[in-house]
């Protein structure tokens, strides 16, 4: 059994970042105390640039055109398969133009498998129009979950998150014969490069014509880069040359080394063969920054932004796209063809068009315990203390928002479904929410925010109005108890790129204070309770810094002072 791989898969199951949580963080003596927070904040962006898209579909124009193999070594993370499908989408629009061309998407074994019929995602559709390539040779794309279905069984590796050994690259490299004349684009998850090891990424770097990184959620600003990156360029004497760096990585790529001289970091600066993206790269200028004041302005390297939004306007701006058909493919590998928000509601009937929304975004912390004596106990019914906050908080929520003005629904974690879901609804609520609304827990939350854009404009949105955001308006307002969650960072970046407001402005729909910071149960890590109020809530301040604190400090996230305790939020009157 490859422990490695089952730790990160039980932690995966918890909707937070793996900043905190990852096993391999090389980095972990680097946390952030309140102190340094406070500190770093003389250094602020206090003027954001607009975010920019444009080299997202270059890139994306790249792909769909170059005759190179392309392979998807994705992540089980929401933000990391809505932009790699984004991605797909895309260059599956123009495959039929290169008939030799393969991509292989290689998917967790526990969210797809081949053999089962139930899946979160469709692939049926997109491997029969293009050609399954597991099962015909002229096939085109293949959706791998273990190396069993390329080696006619000769291996069995479960592919899960990122790739564990030199020996499953391997299988992956032989399978699309990938040598130093045949070299494919790689696709990947940046902290699931991070975790290779030496020997594998090396391999990797032998076969890549081009490695693109993607973030799984918010761990990218804080593991990816403060913790590897930055503290790698503070070790550093003497800075390779852009030339030098090219030189020995070219020799290396056509040496029979198996090692690479210079740390793999440089390749980093080489900024056509590494491409590094997150939802909003902009906080990527505040560590730029940092190493300018370090005198190392060489090490300086780029982070691009990637639209949440399948928006025609994008690929209307000279990118020789078929919008229909990217918008097809997307939507019908997610689920989500000709689906509108109210039939992903579990009680339509219930929804009054008439009200505003209240809608809670939930997260797995309060899960069922998984220990023999307490399995199938869910932790928000027998954590006491925690349990009465909660109830606190939706009692305050119903006084701020009174269900006679507010349809009340609830997007929980995805590993809430069905009946399950609603078990837990009345758990979590004690059935004090009057006519409560599930929304489809499979349906990741920037995709219902994408799709709603899209009906605003004739006028048939349920989250949005044409007044959104006019005099401090919204027909919707947002609210949760986990603050550390990527919904909202990608909230406030959808806001602020397709409304085009700031983010002063956005509080209209996603008010921090709406996220209190509890003071009886930890943010992150389940069943961790200081037994004081005060100690619990700067517990959580400690984890929301090492989260979200280089957003905080880019100005593309709301400061930390503006988001309140669960005893304050029980105090407020508006």
């Amino acid at each position: 059994m490859n422990f490695k791989k089952l730790i990160l898969s039980n932690f995966l199951l918890i909707s937070i970042p793996l900043t905190v949580l990852s096993c391999e963080n090389k980095s972990s003596n680097s946390a952030l105390t309140i102190s340094d927070y406070e500190k770093l904040k003389k250094y602020s962006i206090t003027e954001t640039r607009h975010l920019n898209y444009d080299r997202f579909f270059k890139l994306a124009t790249y792909l769909a055109n170059d005759e190179s193999p392309s392979i998807y070594f994705s992540r089980n993370a929401g933000q990391f398969y809505n932009t790699s499908f984004y991605l797909l989408s895309l260059e599956l629009s123009k495959l039929k133009e290169h008939l030799n061309k393969k991509i292989l998407y290689l998917m967790n074994e526990e969210v797809y498998n081949p053999e089962n019929s139930i899946s979160r995602f469709n692939f049926e559709n997109i491997l029969n129009e293009y050609g399954d390539i597991l099962k015909t040779e002229d096939g085109q794309l293949g959706i791998v979950s273990n190396t069993k279905y390329l080696t006619n069984n000769k291996t069995d590796i479960s592919y899960a998150n990122f790739v564990d050994s030199k020996h499953e690259l391997e299988q992956y490299i032989n399978y699309l014969a990938l040598n130093n004349n045949k070299k494919a684009n790689v696709i990947m998850c940046d902290i699931s490069f991070d975790d290779l090891d030496d020997a594998t990424r090396n391999k990797l770097f032998k076969v890549a014509k081009k490695i693109i990184l993607l973030p799984d959620g918010n761990a990218q600003p804080f593991k990816f880069i403060n913790n590897d990156y930055l503290n790698w360029v503070k070790t550093e004497k003497d800075a390779l040359s852009e030339e030098q760096i090219q030189k020995q990585f070219i020799e290396f790529v056509n040496s029979d080394k198996e090692t690479l001289d210079m740390n793999y970091h440089n390749l980093y600066r080489l900024k056509n063969y590494i491409e590094i993206y997150n939802i909003d790269g902009r906080y990527i200028d505040f560590f730029n920054n940092e190493i300018e004041n370090l005198n190392k302005s060489e090490y300086k390297i780029d982070v691009y932004d990637f639209p949440i939004n399948v928006n025609k306007s994008y690929l209307d701006k000279g990118y020789n796209f078929d919008f229909n058909k990217v918008i097809s493919l997307y939507d019908d590998i997610n689920k989500l063809s000709n689906k509108s928000l109210l039939e992903l509601l579990d009680k339509p009937q219930e929804y009054d068009k008439n009200k505003k929304n209240l809608i809670y975004l939930g997260s797995s912390l309060f899960t069922k315990y998984t220990s023999l004596a307490d399995q199938g106990k869910y932790r928000v019914e027998y954590n006491l203390e925690a349990s009465k906050e909660i109830e606190e908080y939706f009692d305050k929520l119903m006084e701020l928002y009174p269900p006679q003005e507010y349809n009340y629904l609830f997007k929980l974690h995805p590993v809430y479904k069905g009946e399950e879901a609603k078990i837990y609804l009345s758990k979590l609520t004690k059935n004090k929410v009057p006519n409560p609304i599930l929304i489809d827990s499979s349906v990741s939350w920037e995709n219902i925010l994408m799709k709603e854009y899209e009906k605003l404009k004739t006028n048939e949105s349920i989250l949005f109005d044409k007044n959104d955001f006019k005099n401090n308006n919204s027909k919707t307002v947002l609210t949760g108890l986990q603050a550390t969650s990527t919904t909202l960072l990608s909230t406030y970046t959808f806001l602020v790129s397709e409304f085009n407001i700031d983010l002063k402005k956005s509080y209209a729909f996603l008010n921090p204070k709406n996220f209190p910071i509890s003071n009886k149960f930890n943010l992150v890590f389940r069943d961790k309770n200081l037994g004081n109020d005060l100690k619990m809530y700067n517990e959580n301040k400690k984890l929301m810094i090492n989260v979200l604190a280089y957003y905080m400090l880019s100005n593309v996230f709301p400061s930390l002072d503006e988001f309140i305790s669960t005893n304050e939020f029980l105090k407020r009157e508006n």
